[in-house]
């Protein structure tokens, strides 16, 4: 799945920008991907669901933490006999961090989970200190200021400071001696921290360090909160709205009192169990055992998807605890018997441009580039415009220089570490685009960019973060990315290649990497900045292929 992701990804910026959900009749067939056992899913029942910085999506089980990479499931599960594994099987919760590792919540208690090494460290209960963590169910993780963990539990909320080795515990402001058995933990767009499981619902009141709660208003007879609550979500627009075996309801975040939520007419009482706002700001409400109902916000109409056991493309089952939308706004579903997946918006096209009119420079669209915060950049014969996100409005920032030629752009890189983007304009060099700053800077460096013409590409380095590496028509140049120094490597100093032009490359272990040359292949060294030629033969059916590479790619067998 991650190695099919930028050419995916492009496709959504040609075909889908601005893609509105349609609406459907009640007799509509939608057809539902399935991932069961049969398919290798090594347990059923699913409870939590996230897609990872790189692409992998993750489960959360009833018998371990499994990773998905669009193929096959790497199950990480509880190992007496290896300290660095789970401490119990049943994992109900994932949260990522800004480096990448994940706290892990289980009924065996709190993990990190280093992503590198994919090994647990594990906060053991500790009778001796008080208010540890004793033994207690995590259920669900929420990171607040200061990377502040909060931790609903089935004895109370927790909190972990950034860099402690313990827990800490929140009493309830009534001075009760036991905890609520809480189930959720929220914070919301103004940064209050909001607890409900048995109790009902609390928020945390950092001034006296204790959760005060809100218990149902007695002359409100809808307002039946004092029942288990097992779900807290603000939607886009600061709306709170929280689940029980009564329905969904509604939380005002000032006042704390709640009602039903405003649902249209048509749409049953359900018990609800998972509840989900997805990237429209529609929800995706889960059933205890009648599936799923999907409110579209938008034109106020709802949708029942429910299990058939003659539906081999429907739900796997009807008891659903939990949704995530991916990057590509597939909606993965967990339930009680396996993994579903849909796409309702892939049903549809929509037309986008960055101005009106068809026989439009500006909709000559040569290369679409989604950047790290989700704008979409798109190389025109005008020049290069930028939209801030999927159905945003475009605009010129770079226009072309020279009327008389097509403005190419390539090598679109993302640098995460200092938040620019990279790319290279033919003909005028190396650029750089600051997000903080909002400025575009050439790039100089020596020799002269104008003297040379990058092919295609911008690639990091993967064993020196420092630099980045840029085919082009006389040689491999290796960059410094912050002292612009340069080292060039050409191919006819250590190989029989016709010319110094490098292309299409690819990083593999080793410190080695592959470099499409003229008529052939290359295996180069970056140790020794030796190139290995393969030539391309006509006769030679294993040799490389005998005609231009565009794209090289390689699979987790170490296949190119």
């Amino acid at each position: 799945m991650p190695g099919q992701m930028p050419l995916y990804r492009l496709l959504l910026g040609l075909l889908l920008t601005g893609l509105s959900l349609p609406g459907y009749a009640q007799t509509e067939t939608l057809y539902f991907d399935r991932i069961t056992l049969e398919d290798g899913l090594p347990q059923g029942h699913i409870f939590d669901i996230h897609e990872d910085r790189e692409g992998f999506v993750w489960f959360a089980t009833g018998h371990g933490l499994i990773k998905y990479d669009g193929y096959r499931f790497v199950n990480h599960a509880y190992n007496p006999e290896d300290s660095t594994a789970l401490s119990s099987n049943r994992v109900l919760s994932m949260l990522e961090r800004a480096d990448g590792n994940f706290w892990v919540a289980t009924t065996g208690g709190l993990h990190l989970m280093d992503r590198i090494r994919e090994e647990f460290t594990v906060f053991l209960p500790d009778s001796s200190i008080e208010n540890s963590l004793g033994g207690k169910d995590v259920r669900e993780l929420a990171l607040g200021a200061g990377d502040t963990l909060w931790m609903a539990t089935n004895g109370g909320l927790y909190f972990l400071p950034p860099g402690a080795k313990r827990t800490f515990s929140i009493p309830t402001c009534s001075g009760a001696e036991d905890r609520p058995s809480l189930h959720t933990v929220l914070i919301d767009r103004r940064g209050q921290l909001w607890a409900a499981g048995r109790g009902g619902i609390f928020r945390y009141d950092p001034a006296s360090g204790c959760l005060i709660a809100f218990p149902p208003d007695p002359e409100d007879p809808e307002a039946k909160v004092n029942q288990l609550v097992r779900e807290l979500k603000e939607d886009q627009e600061g709306h709170i709205y929280f689940t029980t075996f009564d329905g969904l309801y509604e939380l005002d975040p000032l006042s704390g009192r709640s009602r039903r939520a405003p649902v249209p007419d048509d749409m049953p009482r359900i018990r609800v169990v998972g509840l989900y706002v997805d990237h429209e700001n529609s929800l995706w409400i889960g059933s205890y055992d009648e599936g799923i109902i999907y409110w579209n916000r938008r034109n106020n109409t709802t949708q029942v998807f429910a299990y058939a056991p003659d539906a081999p493309y429907g739900l796997c089952n009807n008891r659903v605890y939990c949704f995530h939308q991916d990057r590509f706004r597939n909606m993965w579903i967990g339930t009680f018997n396996g993994i579903n997946r849909i796409n309702l918006w892939q049903r549809k096209f929509h037309f986008y441009q960055n101005a009106g009119g068809i026989d439009n420079f500006s909709n000559y669209v040569l290369r679409v580039h989604e950047d790290q915060h989700g704008g979409f950049w798109s190389n025109t014969m005008e020049g290069l415009f930028y939209s801030p996100g999927i159905g945003q409005p475009s605009k010129l920032v770079y226009p072309m220089q020279d009327v008389r030629n097509t403005m190419v752009i390539s090598g679109f890189y993302n640098d995460l570490a200092g938040d620019k983007l990279w790319f290279w304009v033919e003909s005028r060099g190396l650029f750089t685009y600051d997000f903080g700053a909002r400025q575009f800077k050439l790039v100089t460096f020596d020799p002269a960019a104008s003297s040379f013409q990058l092919v295609d590409q911008i690639l990091p380095d993967d064993d020196h973060p420092d630099f980045l590496w840029l085919p082009t028509n006389v040689g491999l140049c290796r960059l410094h990315r912050t002292n612009l120094s340069t080292e060039w490597f050409y191919p006819q100093e250590s190989c029989e290649a016709p010319s110094n032009r490098t292309d299409q490359t690819i990083q593999m272990s080793g410190g080695r990497m592959w470099v499409e040359l003229t008529r052939g292949m290359s295996l180069f060294d970056k140790a020794s900045g030796r190139f290995t030629y393969f030539p391309s033969v006509a006769t030679d059916p294993k040799g490389p292929p005998n005609a231009g590479v565009l794209k090289i790619a390689k699979t987790e067998d170490r296949y190119v």
